[in-house]
């Protein structure tokens, strides 16, 4: 195998139609407008269509087709894509095949689900980096979508002023020789001791959900703000200095 350097191609988005603004939330839950954005810096959020043409798998085909015309390519030129999503359309088939099947792609190209929360993105684009820099695959489609407003408690206040529904791709492919654009470094790590910061642990094969469940409004997602606030700026920084380092700049070289 060949040893590639792999760049960012063309990038797409799709958001959903209908807004919810911090102060429609001020009539569901004990908040308001400039609490939401003193501390979270958002004024709105976009909510899908329950009835459908929303779904993650949807909003991801309208964000491939933006990125697969900026790139200049085919949907069958797409070589792996890999769908990152803790809200999927279903358990089986995943989304990935889904997708593949929506933008019409024939090549059987490989089509991998990844569930890791916030992180699915990013564990996408690591993958397809490395991917394209053996050589194995030339265009690897990087999507992260969710439709989180299905597993939000819109009555709890730690978790409804930050979820929305939104979709973003790449197109992670080989960059040609003399390109300047090129993915530079990459890291990954976890660390599962933070669980109880941030879970759903109703729903799945250890819990499934019961009337009881539902009842209860127990089947949700559940945080601890403060605690995961610590811990997600601590993460991100420290990540932000290795690859800084991997890459051999330093924070002053970032523009």
């Amino acid at each position: 195998m060949g040893h590639y350097k792999s760049k960012i191609l063309a990038t797409g988005m799709y958001v959903p139609e209908k807004i919810m603004y911090n102060r429609d939330l001020e009539k569901i839950v004990e908040t308001s407008d400039d609490w939401i954005f003193e501390r979270t810096g958002i004024r709105e959020r976009r909510i899908s269509n329950p009835e459908g043409g929303e779904y993650p798998s949807d909003m991801a085909l309208a964000a491939s087709k933006i990125a697969l015309k900026e790139a200049g390519l085919e949907p069958n030129d797409i070589d792996m894509i890999l769908f990152g999503s803790v809200t999927p359309d279903f358990k089986l088939p995943n989304t990935a095949c889904v997708l593949q099947t929506k933008l019409g792609i024939t090549n059987n190209c490989a089509a991998l689900d990844i569930a890791a929360a916030c992180s699915g993105f990013v564990y996408g684009v690591n993958m397809a980096d490395s991917m394209v820099r053996t050589g194995l695959m030339k265009n690897v489609l990087v999507v992260g979508s969710e439709m989180l407003s299905t597993e939000v408690d819109w009555r709890d206040r730690n978790t409804c002023i930050l979820f929305g529904d939104g979709c973003g791709v790449a197109i992670v492919g080989r960059a040609e020789e003399g390109d300047k654009s090129e993915i530079l470094s990459c890291t990954l790590g976890a660390d599962g001791k933070g669980a109880e910061f941030f879970d759903q642990p109703i729903g799945g094969a250890v819990n499934p959900i019961t009337v009881e469940h539902l009842e209860n409004r127990t089947h949700f997602m559940h945080m601890k703000g403060k605690e995961m606030f610590k811990v997600a700026t601590r993460t991100l920084a420290d990540n932000a200095r290795i690859v800084i380092e991997k890459a051999g700049l330093t924070a002053d070289d970032v523009d």
